[in-house]
């Protein structure tokens, strides 16, 4: 799992184009539309590591500006929804694993 990175200086991982044999210059002019569809696929990205990382260590990512203000909104506006009585946010999750 990789998660995002709340400040720059956490960022420890990127994504750069693969340079494995499965990398199809084509992909480049493609739409996620067009790769959806397509019957043969291969590894596009790699995920590496900006330095060396501790066993056990989070991967963190900066996913971007447009990521993160749409995130803010979504944790301001949220609701859940009326029938979802068992509804928990994530810091309920995380007491109720602790307890465990």
């Amino acid at each position: 799992l990789v998660n995002h990175a709340p400040t720059p200086q956490q960022v420890n991982a990127k994504l750069r184009w693969s340079s494995q044999h499965t990398t199809r210059p084509e992909w480049l002019t493609m739409s996620p539309l067009d790769w959806s569809s397509s019957s043969s696929v291969g590894l596009a990205l790699d995920l590496v590591a900006t330095r060396d990382l501790a066993a056990g260590e989070e991967v963190l990512m900066d996913y971007g500006t447009a990521w993160e203000l749409a995130w803010n909104k979504h944790v301001e506006e949220f609701t859940p929804l009326l029938d979802s009585q068992h509804y928990m946010t994530e810091y309920d999750w995380d007491d109720h694993i602790a307890v465990l």
